[in-house]
């Protein structure tokens, strides 16, 4: 199970009988398109449209870049969280951006009240998780693809469950470069030339017929068996 593979990457114990949450998350009620819990050491972000495969639009985007700096600015000197999982509600990771909503967006971003158009916040928002003082452990329970994939594989760990898939499909579907960071991350991982094959032809997959790949096992730390 993917939370039982986290667990187990983490080391921490986990007493049966005790499994209360941390206090001091009320703060964390704003977030709409994601999820924060704290407990037993362990501070869970979940992606948290599952109704939409926990496609990123807007307001996801705008999360993704904050909730970086709201947790750097509480955990910082928090011993009660040793650790931060990423993961996605349901069965997706995450599809990545929502071309849904963006196909049916009026023109341009619709920006919150006092908010100033941020053309690289997606960016910036990569980059906050890179400065995360806490170690981040991506639980990959299912495709992770697109900004999502990226922001999988800047974890420090990952564990992927073994029927994911993981890629960038910027170039096969919409017909865009692969922005992000993605061009910048992705050859540190997995070398150019399977960084050509992957953003321009297919998706990486971790699974019984993949598993030995030299992808595969750049992309992944841990495949987790029966994950959910």
């Amino acid at each position: 199970m993917m939370q039982e593979a986290a667990d187990s990457m983490i080391g921490a114990s986990r007493p049966e009988h005790d499994h209360k949450p941390e206090t001091g998350m009320s703060q964390y009620a704003k977030y709409e398109c994601l999820k924060i819990e704290v407990a037993d050491k362990v501070a869970t972000v979940t992606l948290n449209r599952p109704q939409a495969r926990n496609a990123i639009n807007q307001k996801l985007i705008r999360e993704l870049r904050t909730i970086w700096d709201d947790l750097a600015d509480d955990l910082a000197d928090d011993q009660a969280v040793n650790v931060v999982v990423l993961t996605g509600a349901g069965d997706f990771f995450s599809v990545g951006g929502d071309v849904k909503a963006m196909s049916e967006r009026p023109g341009g971003d619709v920006l919150e009240e006092g908010e100033v158009h941020d053309p690289m916040i997606s960016r910036r928002g990569v980059t906050r998780q890179l400065e995360l003082d806490k170690p981040i452990i991506a639980a990959i329970n299912g495709d992770a693809i697109g900004l999502a994939a990226t922001h999988a594989l800047l974890c420090d760990i990952s564990v992927m469950a073994e029927d994911a898939r993981i890629g960038d499909t910027h170039v096969s579907r919409v017909g865009l470069v692969a922005g992000d960071r993605g061009t910048v991350i992705w050859p540190l991982l997995i070398g150019t030339i399977w960084l050509i094959d992957s953003l321009v032809q297919r998706m990486a997959q971790v699974g019984p017929f993949a598993s030995s790949t030299a992808i595969s096992r750049a992309l992944a730390n841990t495949s987790a068996r029966g994950a959910t």
